[in-house]
């Protein structure tokens, strides 16, 4: 019976892991082109990030589904954008002329 609890508990704990990540995927844009090398990151997390590819895509486990996205690259402004339940974004960037 021993073992049975502790089975039950061990599958309750790795559902938890397991499940508590949720995974977003989009493409950041700059006047309708891929940027590419931007830094995409969760806000107040600074370990959980990654960078877009040649195509401008990225994909990322996130905490939640209510986590907020920070994307950089140098000489556009930086973007905050609330996921509100998305698990599929596009982002577009505008050029931040007073850091040029």
């Amino acid at each position: 019976m021993k073992k049975i609890l502790q089975l039950f508990a061990l599958l309750f704990l790795w559902s938890n892991c397991v499940f508590a990540q949720f995974t977003v995927e989009g493409t950041v844009y700059s006047a309708d082109e891929p940027v590419i090398g931007a830094t995409v990151s969760v806000k107040f997390q600074s370990s959980l990030g990654t960078t877009t590819g040649v195509d401008g895509d990225f994909s990322l486990s996130v905490p939640d589904g209510d986590a907020i996205l920070l994307v950089n690259y140098i000489g556009l402004k930086q973007v905050e954008l609330p996921l509100e339940g998305r698990s599929t974004v596009k982002i577009v960037m505008v050029e931040d002329n007073l850091l040029l």
